[in-house]
């Protein structure tokens, strides 16, 4: 979609979130910084008008979540009952007014305020790769959140130049307004020298998040990768056997959706990486028996691996393939 519109704007449309870089700390021009625990979850953004829905990164929704999403709904019409309440009527109540007001004032408009969304990780339960619930319960889904905005901003990006600082004070009175300890925000520490950083990330890794965010306290919100937003996790890589194919599912149908590998007597689906040529020579079954370099967060409790992702084919490390060549 996104090639397509390159040549024809807005022929089909597209659905975008603000992402990541990998942390390169010499990027960092100014201090202080802001570091969040990185949530391992479902990134979704809850967009919330006359009712609530998830959606993914992507922008396919998250079913099954009804519940929560109307936890999210009676919270945003909470806090919109509130900023109503609090909204100066007069010019001197404008000059007057708490900081909070001051901070939103300026970028939103009553017919902003009715629609909103809210950016952060769904944690507690199992996705498939359709949206629809595959494990766990739905009463235990819970909604990390880390950024919002009026519905409106996010749509048009180009009128949304709000700092990450003025969103955080909204997202601090949306948590306020909260009717569930099912939304929870992620907590965010102030860092003023790049020596702290590693110390909140292993601090991070021990109480079990996934890794670090770094974040620009004057950075925009865009709808695409940043380094406003850099990121500090794991990764570990290692080679394993080939056990089996599994065909992909839409654009990958009739190609590589994901090699099986053996990991100490335990099946891993790896299935990223994989680029649309590599898909399409990889759909073979001369792979079974092959060994593959894969790029991995950590082992997970159950013996698997988190977030693997295929690197490439390791041939020259594979004795086996030696011993056939001389046999």
């Amino acid at each position: 979609a996104k090639t397509v519109n390159k040549v024809y704007p807005g022929l089909i449309p597209t659905f975008n979130v603000m992402l990541a870089h990998p942390a390169d700390l010499d990027r960092i021009k100014s201090w202080p910084q802001i570091v969040e625990p990185k949530i391992d979850g479902y990134r979704t953004v809850c967009m919330v008008d006359d009712d609530a829905k998830f959606l993914s990164r992507v922008g396919f929704e998250y079913t099954g979540v009804n519940s929560l999403a109307a936890l999210v709904k009676e919270t945003v019409d909470e806090m919109v009952k509130k900023i109503y309440e609090m909204m100066p009527v007069s010019p001197k109540e404008t000059a007057t007014s708490s900081p909070l007001m001051k901070a939103i004032l300026p970028y939103a408009n009553p017919d902003d305020l009715e629609s909103w969304v809210i950016d952060g990780e769904l944690m507690g339960i199992d996705f498939s790769d359709t949206g629809s619930v595959r494990s766990g319960n739905e009463s235990d889904a819970v909604f990390y959140i880390f950024d919002i905005m009026p519905m409106a901003r996010f749509k048009d990006e180009t009128a949304y130049r709000v700092d990450y600082q003025k969103r955080r004070m909204w997202l601090d009175f949306f948590h306020s307004c909260k009717t569930s300890d099912r939304i929870v925000k992620v907590p965010r520490y102030i860092v003023s020298k790049v020596e702290e950083i590693p110390v909140y990330y292993a601090k991070f890794r021990k109480n079990g998040y996934e890794g670090l965010m770094i974040k620009d306290p004057n950075g925009l919100y865009t709808k695409n990768r940043s380094y406003d937003w850099m990121k500090m996790k794991e990764k570990l890589t290692e080679e394993f056997r080939v056990v089996a194919l599994k065909e992909g599912t839409k654009k990958n149908k009739g190609k590589l959706g994901a090699f099986v590998v053996d990991v100490n007597g335990v099946n891993v689906d790896v299935g990223s990486g994989l680029s649309d040529a590599e898909r399409e020579l990889y759909w073979t079954n001369s792979m079974i028996g092959r060994l593959i370099e894969v790029e991995f967060q950590e082992y997970t409790d159950d013996g698997s691996l988190r977030h693997p992702r295929f690197v490439r084919l390791r041939d020259d490390k594979d004795d086996s393939l030696l011993e056939n060549s001389t046999s």
